[in-house]
Parts: structure tokens; sequence; C-alpha cells
């Protein structure tokens, strides 16, 4: 009798398992894994992080493109104009550009070697606005990359870079009455 019973309920809780198992791919089915509409899964330590990276950097593109147009906005304001480079730092028959010390180190190379070979295009295109927007495009790259560098510059090397970013933009200014 006991080996009767006992055969009874072990079929019994395989059933049940068996059922529990059913129920449970039916659920994943209909609500995803995880279980349905109040049971969502916490992200994970890495995933916050990454969500973290990724959230600054946005806000720290954002700052940058806010940054530079208040910089653009307040020289236009001012009516502030730098004098542009003398030929002496700026030849746009040659492509030549006597860059300062700070923007002549490496992770300024690939923005500096695109400028000069558009400045080499220029020389033999002189009235062509599109390769001087082209040529302000490519300096305020530099200048959002070397606003990115002020907290580890001493002042005055920032302050000369800037200095001369302005000015190599005010040299290739647009002939026409472009707003760039």
């Amino acid at each position: 009798m006991y080996r009767r019973l006992f055969f009874i309920f072990a079929l019994t809780m395989l059933g049940l398992m068996a059922m529990a198992f059913v129920l449970n791919r039916v659920w994943e089915f209909a609500f995803g894994p995880g279980g349905g509409a109040t049971a969502t899964r916490a992200p994970s330590a890495e995933e916050v992080a990454i969500a973290k990276r990724v959230e600054e950097r946005r806000a720290a593109e954002e700052a940058r493109r806010e940054r530079l147009r208040r910089h653009r906005e307040s020289g236009a304001k001012s009516g502030r104009q730098s004098e542009p480079l003398g030929s002496d730092q700026f030849d746009p028959r040659t492509g030549r550009v006597a860059w300062t010390e700070r923007l002549a180190r490496d992770e300024f190379q690939v923005p500096r070697v695109e400028f000069e070979q558009l400045l080499k295009e220029l020389g033999t295109q002189p009235d062509n606005d599109e390769i001087r927007i082209a040529l302000r495009g490519i300096v305020d790259n530099l200048q959002l990359q070397l606003d990115d560098q002020i907290q580890d510059l001493p002042t005055m090397e920032f302050m000369e870079s800037h200095r001369f970013l302005r000015r190599l933009r005010d040299s290739v200014r647009p002939s026409r009455g472009t707003s760039n």
C-alpha cells in the first residue's frame, strides 16, 4: 500500500513539475524573459557605466557646440576681427602654415594635414569660397579640440594657440558675402 501511495505521489509531483515548466515557457513567450509588465531586470553595473559614459560624451559634445556658438556670437557682436596671419606664418600658394608649438603636436596632425592640403588647393583656386568655408570648418574643429585641453594647458600656451587659430580663421575668410 505504501508503495502505491509513493508511486501516486511521485507521478503527481512529476506532473506538477511538467505543468510548471510548460506554464513558465508560455509566460516567457507572452511577456519575454524575466516576467510580465511588473518584473523588469535591473541593469548590470557594466551597462550602467556604459550608459553613463555615453551620456557624458553627448553632454560634452553639446557643451562644445554651445561654446563654439557663443564664441562665434561674441566675436560677431563685438565686431572683433583679428588681423589675418602674415605671409611668414601663412602661405596659401605653398600650403605652408607656421603652427604654434601646441598645434604642431601629434594630436592635431590629422586636421593640420587636411588643412594644409586644402590650403594648397586654395592657392590654385583663390576665389573658391567652398574651399575657404571647408578651411574655416577645420579651424573650428581645431579650436574645439584645443578647448577640450584647456584644463591641461598653461594659460599663455592656450591663449597663443587660441589667438593663432582665430587669426588663421580670419585669413581664410570667404571673399563674397557668405555667412560662414
